[in-house]
């Protein structure tokens, strides 16, 4: 609370000066420099947020994770003019999902979403989850899919690594746009067993 409350609030503060001094400035290059800075501070505080609902082991749990990654999904593709199509199947309660795994698997959402919005040419994202022994995520665009540019890119790269960290599997196609297949491996919240 203190790191959000702190940090979020001086960059919060920054950003609102910045957004300030834009309205009273007409010089071209300069107000593209402090657009920038309003920017970079906007996309800190999200970051930031990120990483301390990762850290708040109150939200160890795959509800949680869904419910956040569902809304962040919605907001961002609300905010690029994309359709959501969400959907859940399964019985997601009493499910523990620990900080480090809602992070990496958080980021490769995000990386999911971050290269629709910016490469895919999409009009639409299905994001589908799936609790039946274990987690199954599917990520779909409707967008130009994987080009030899992508293939092989470090997004991609960083979304396998994730995955692997989670001792989970990823597969990825690129037919009518690009699907994610993901598959992570539970834990019950009063078991140390995986099933």
């Amino acid at each position: 609370s203190e790191m959000h409350d702190d940090l979020g609030g001086g960059l919060t503060t920054i950003k609102f000066l910045s957004q300030k001094v834009l309205r009273k400035i007409d010089e071209e290059k300069t107000k593209i420099q402090i657009q920038k800075i309003a920017d970079h501070s906007q996309t800190l505080v999200s970051n930031m947020s990120e990483i301390i609902w990762a850290m708040n082991a109150g939200f160890d749990s795959l509800d949680s994770f869904i419910a956040y990654a569902r809304r962040y999904a919605s907001e961002c593709l609300r905010d690029h003019d994309l359709k959501f199509n969400f959907e859940l199947k399964g019985n997601t309660e009493g499910y523990q999902f620990s900080g480090e795994k809602r992070r990496n698997l958080f980021l490769v959402l995000k990386e999911a979403l971050h290269n629709t919005v910016k490469h895919a040419q999409a009009s639409e994202v299905r994001l589908a989850f799936e609790v039946n022994e274990k987690l199954n995520i599917i990520y779909q665009d409707n967008g130009i899919g994987l080009t030899k540019d992508n293939v092989l890119g470090n997004g991609m790269n960083n979304m396998k690594k994730r995955i692997e960290l989670l001792n989970g599997s990823i597969k990825v196609s690129s037919k009518n746009g690009i699907e994610l297949k993901i598959h992570i491996p539970l834990q019950k919240e009063d078991q140390n067993i995986q099933v």
